[in-house]
């Protein structure tokens, strides 16, 4: 594949970003490993969007972070498990949006190569004097 794609993950939160009030929802931004491609950042929001689970909050990916408004107590053990989940998933289609994207490139640049030939092969049969 030409194209180089890295797995997103969570790395971490941005405590700078992040509005953690005393009690209540939280605007909480956690840091990904990569800004990613932009058909990942639909497949995201696809799953997310799909995904049902107790609790569930809303969730958006911009730039190299996914922003969450959640109660900042249900992060670790509700929240993060899921997300995990649908940036595993996100991955795995991106990544299979990739491989497609590839074979179809090369059948293509192969039936480029085939006309070609073909091309080729008529022209040595002609005589122009």
């Amino acid at each position: 594949m030409n194209q180089i794609f890295r797995e997103i993950k969570i790395v971490g939160l941005d405590d700078e970003a992040s509005r953690v009030p005393p009690s209540g929802m939280a605007d909480i931004f956690l840091n990904l490993s990569d800004s990613p491609p932009n058909d990942w950042v639909r497949m995201f929001h696809h799953y997310w969007k799909h995904k049902f689970y107790t609790l569930k909050c809303s969730a958006s990916v911009v730039g190299s972070r996914l922003q969450i408004g959640c109660l900042p107590e249900d992060l670790k053990n509700v929240h993060l498990p899921e997300l995990k989940k649908v940036i595993a998933e996100a991955n795995l289609q991106y990544t299979g949006l990739l491989a497609k994207q590839e074979q179809e490139k090369q059948e293509q640049l192969e039936r480029d190569r085939l006309q070609r030939q073909r091309a080729l092969d008529l022209k040595k049969t002609l005589k122009f004097d």
